[in-house]
């Protein structure tokens, strides 16, 4: 395969037209010219497009056919930087578009878990849209690999309910498939917080003092348990409750106000809820 091949078969594995690739380093013309190897790119040409292919230069003058490999070597630190720094969605799309649908087990396995984070960290924004789409994408890496994906699959399902339906996301949940997955799961705290589940040991913080205040409400205790709500509102920034969450807690805070007779309180609570509600992305 000459340079010229190896150019335009890299750009396609990109789904790039040739403007695309040339922008900004050489004409278009002059790219087609290199692919037909009616031309050759100078050095600082060839470097130019070896970056954005998202490939070592090295591959380009070596015989080797099989882009995928020197691609790897090329984004993976950088995916794995990104990782690091909590930047999900920016993984998912370099990955995209460096690799397109071609993974081999550790891309696969590393675009799974991304997905994931990346779902939880838009469900927590409130970018219900997104955190669905991410969840979605879960199942389809977690195919593609041999690593144990269970506890991501078990995790997705919830996201994806959550997103689904914030007001009643136990009509969306498939409670057995989560359930399967879950068998080792690391952390299944959202899953029994989503079932009200006041028995479970959270390692939540914010989970398990909700959950706390719905057990003085099922004792009629609704004062005792809309004190220790707004205190736990108090505290929403330094514990980072997420949109969700609070979501809930002002719910039952409304419910606390109303079964107390407090209803102006009540209602400042169903304000709150309903704009928190009208500010998720959908």
């Amino acid at each position: 395969m000459t340079l010229g091949e190896k150019i335009r078969q890299c750009r396609q594995e990109m789904h790039q037209t040739q403007q695309e690739l040339a922008e900004g380093i050489v004409t278009r013309n002059m790219l087609s010219q290199i692919e037909s190897g009616a031309a050759q790119p100078s050095l600082p040409t060839l470097l130019a497009l070896a970056k954005r292919l998202c490939i070592p230069p090295g591959y380009l003058l070596e015989e080797e056919t099989d882009s995928f490999p020197f691609r790897k070597i090329s984004v993976m630190p950088g995916l794995y930087a990104l990782f690091g720094e909590g930047r999900f969605a920016e993984c998912l799309k370099l990955a995209e578009e460096a690799f397109g649908d071609r993974n081999d087990d550790e891309t696969a396995f590393f675009r799974c878990e991304a997905a994931c984070r990346a779902a939880e960290a838009e469900l927590v924004s409130g970018s219900l849209s997104q955190a669905k789409q991410h969840a979605a994408a879960v199942a389809g890496f977690a195919a593609k690999t041999s690593h144990v994906t269970h506890h991501l699959l078990a995790a997705a399902h919830l996201f994806s309910a959550i997103a689904e339906n914030p007001q009643a996301p136990r009509l969306e949940l498939d409670e057995a498939a989560y359930c399967r997955e879950a068998e080792i799961a690391v952390n299944s705290d959202l899953f029994h917080y989503l079932r009200d589940d006041v028995k479970h040991t959270y390692t939540d913080e914010a989970m398990a003092r909700h959950m706390a205040a719905r057990k003085l409400m099922t004792d009629d205790r609704f004062a005792a348990a809309l004190k220790m709500l707004e205190d736990l509102e108090a505290e929403k920034l330094s514990l980072k409750i997420g949109a969700y969450v609070l979501f809930r807690i002002y719910g039952d805070m409304e419910y606390c106000a109303k079964s107390t007779e407090d209803f102006e309180r009540a209602y400042r609570m169903s304000v709150k809820r309903m704009a928190l509600f009208s500010v998720f992305k959908s």
